[in-house]
């Protein structure tokens, strides 16, 4: 915190907490059959130049494992604006790792 404040970044999207299928949650090996989907990117954006896409499910991101979209906000400080951060999304049943990096918010 500085002044006063906590400073951001952002991706650029809007997302939403969704639950998984407990089989896939068991098959991807992951803690808690939950992750966060994108339901919007903003044009020319972080997350949009990163290769993500509408529909994608954030799985991890900074290393960190996505429970859903409370986690990636408190995940998206301001240390991390303007680094290269990886972000495993599942898409169309495959795992893909992109590489982001968030722009300082405000």
């Amino acid at each position: 915190m500085r002044d006063g404040r906590v400073r951001r970044s952002r991706l650029g999207i809007a997302a939403q907490s969704v639950s998984l299928d407990p089989r896939l949650a068991r098959r991807l090996k992951l803690a808690t059959p939950s992750a966060a989907m994108i339901t919007d990117l903003v044009p020319g954006g972080p997350a949009e130049t990163a290769g993500l896409a509408k529909g994608d499910v954030v799985l991890n991101f900074a290393g960190e494992a996505i429970r859903g979209v409370d986690a990636m906000h408190r995940l998206l400080t301001g240390e991390r604006a303007n680094t290269e951060l990886p972000v495993e999304v599942l898409r169309a049943g495959k795992l893909i790792t992109l590489i982001a990096i968030p722009e300082a918010d405000g």
